[in-house]
């Protein structure tokens, strides 16, 4: 019986097969759009109550698709989809572009920098959400 290790060595960005870079790109572009997704529930569901709300307190019956509320909500779900993809895009290219450059003269900095790269792309996808769902 073979017992395996804990331990698995990163393959570097720069060896991947063609087929798995595309295969990554295509799970972070679906990453986005489920963050996009998510964020924008959220904001409708915010700004539903918000307007729910409004309307109870001041006894109107203005309809939830002519509200300021309802515009707000389709301007922060395009700037949130804007926001994302773009934070994706520009993340993948740079990861791309110094994939391109060179492998690294020794393969610890290699990894190092394709490890860095990956939670760096996470961090500002994260961080772009967080920003759009502010908005």
């Amino acid at each position: 019986m073979l017992i395996r290790s804990l331990y698995q060595i990163v393959k570097p960005y720069q060896l991947w097969s063609s087929n798995h870079i595309t295969l990554f790109h295509v799970s972070y572009y679906c990453l986005t759009t489920a963050w996009c997704f998510l964020l924008g529930v959220h904001l409708e569901e915010f700004l539903f109550w918000s307007w729910l709300l409004q309307v109870i307190r001041t006894q109107q019956s203005k309809s939830w698709f002519k509200s300021v509320y309802f515009k707000l909500w389709c301007l922060g779900c395009v700037a949130g989809v804007g926001l994302l993809f773009g934070a994706a895009t520009m993340e993948l290219h740079a990861l791309t572009r110094v994939s391109r450059k060179s492998i690294a003269p020794r393969a610890g900095q290699v990894i190092y920098t394709s490890v860095g790269h990956y939670d760096q792309i996470e961090t500002n996808i994260f961080f772009a959400g967080s920003i759009a769902s502010l908005l």
